[in-house]
């Protein structure tokens, strides 16, 4: 995986500065609520509308950026399939008569569809998720302890 991550370098970058970004938006989002909520409390109907309207638009850049990020992160799955295919495939064509005739078609067949289907679901997709979730985790605390520092020792202990 991470040859076929590093012959994809660009558009992986790419696809995790957009990771970190989205989570930044979606993080973001639930920072700007407090200032809504503030703006209720102090009964401010103006800031409440702009603060609102900030946080949709908050909103409405976050579910369109994410659902590029998750069409781009498809097409780079599928790029690095092809990748891993390719290789799976000169493989065997670089392999000798006798070599060749070891494994049953079933077996090739197995390797490349069942073997690539597992790499794809099992890393290259567990990697993206984990690394979505990781940031989230660290932004989330950050925003966390924005507010007070009194919150980091709860939050290490949750």
């Amino acid at each position: 995986m991470k040859t076929c991550l590093k012959h994809e370098r660009g558009r992986t970058v790419i696809n995790v500065v957009w990771i970190v970004v989205n989570v930044l938006l979606y993080t973001g989002t639930s920072v700007l609520l407090t200032f809504t909520t503030n703006a209720i409390f102090s009964r401010d109907m103006r800031a409440l509308l702009v603060w609102s309207a900030i946080n949709f638009s908050v909103w409405g850049a976050f579910l369109i950026s994410n659902y590029f990020q998750v069409v781009f992160q498809e097409k780079l799955t599928q790029r690095i399939m092809v990748d891993i295919r390719d290789t799976i495939s000169r493989k065997i064509v670089g392999s000798s008569y006798a070599q060749y005739h070891n494994k049953t078609t079933g077996e090739y067949l197995s390797e490349y569809v069942n073997d690539v289907g597992n790499i794809e679901n099992n890393a290259i997709k567990k990697f993206f998720t984990l690394l979505s979730d990781g940031t989230t985790v660290v932004f989330s605390t950050i925003a966390l302890a924005a507010y007070h520092l009194l919150f980091i020792p709860a939050i290490l202990l949750l």
